[in-house]
């Protein structure tokens, strides 16, 4: 179901700064099993939604054979989730102006959460759970790191990994107790893979998930920023410019 209205207010609206974005967010696209397209050929292409490749509500979907096949060869282990419990609210979105309870997984990979999502890029503080689930919706693949891969030679060979192709994408260092120290976690909607402990060779992995999901989220939206000005949620240190709501 689409956005009904937005009621944000309009200070809310004006930081959003994209009407034409926001007035299509909501619930309900069609859509599931392991991927319905392949990675756009221009940096253009790959901000685009590509169709969805999960339902609000699925049970959990299936999983692309490359990305079993790279996560094997990683020792990554790659998983469908299935949905958390999230009821439709009034407006008929899953928006909600407070941090809700996760319980499917940590981090979350599907469920309520705010109504502005954060902006792409990689970041060096944590970003609330409520703003990553809602670029979960519009087809985000979000890499967590560890304690242990924050800095130094793993953090660096992660972002240059973004770099080649960070359309949809944001890193972000988790720091909640149950989080591994050292590992790296790569979430979609209701799809996860944990690789645990970091090894390099789980960035080839991420590289295929990340061409695999990104842009196939249950709702179809562009891969571009919309969140800057929120209380509470940061800016990314490294920017997506090719993201940018201003252009």
């Amino acid at each position: 179901m689409r956005l009904r209205s937005f009621r944000l207010g309009a200070a809310l609206v004006a930081v959003v700064g994209i009407a034409g974005v926001v007035s299509a967010c909501g619930g309900g696209s069609s859509g599931s099993g392991g991927s319905t397209a392949t990675t756009g050929t221009s940096a253009e292409q790959a901000r685009l939604p590509r169709g969805a490749s999960v339902n609000y509500g699925s049970p959990p979907p299936g999983i692309a054979p490359a990305v079993k096949k790279a996560a094997a060869a990683a020792g990554c282990t790659v998983t469908g989730l299935r949905a958390e419990p999230a009821q439709i609210q009034p407006d008929g979105t899953y928006h909600v102006l407070y941090e809700p309870t996760y319980h499917v997984s940590l981090p979350p990979a599907s469920g309520l959460h705010y109504p502005v999502w954060a902006d792409y890029g990689v970041y060096d503080q944590p970003v609330p759970f409520r703003f990553q689930v809602h670029d979960l919706e519009h087809g985000a693949i979000i890499v967590h790191l560890g304690s242990g891969v924050q800095n130094g030679k793993a953090r660096q060979q992660v972002v240059a990994m973004w770099r080649e192709n960070p359309a949809y994408m944001l890193v972000v260092p988790e720091v909640f107790k149950q989080f591994p120290a050292n590992a790296l976690v790569v979430t979609s909607w209701q799809r996860w893979m944990v690789c645990k402990p970091y090894s390099p060779k789980d960035v080839a992995a991420v590289r295929t998930y990340a061409n695999v999901y990104r842009g196939t989220g249950p709702e179809a939206i562009p891969g571009t920023d919309a969140g800057q000005g929120v209380a509470g949620l940061p800016k990314p240190a490294i920017p997506d410019p090719g993201a940018s709501a201003s252009g």
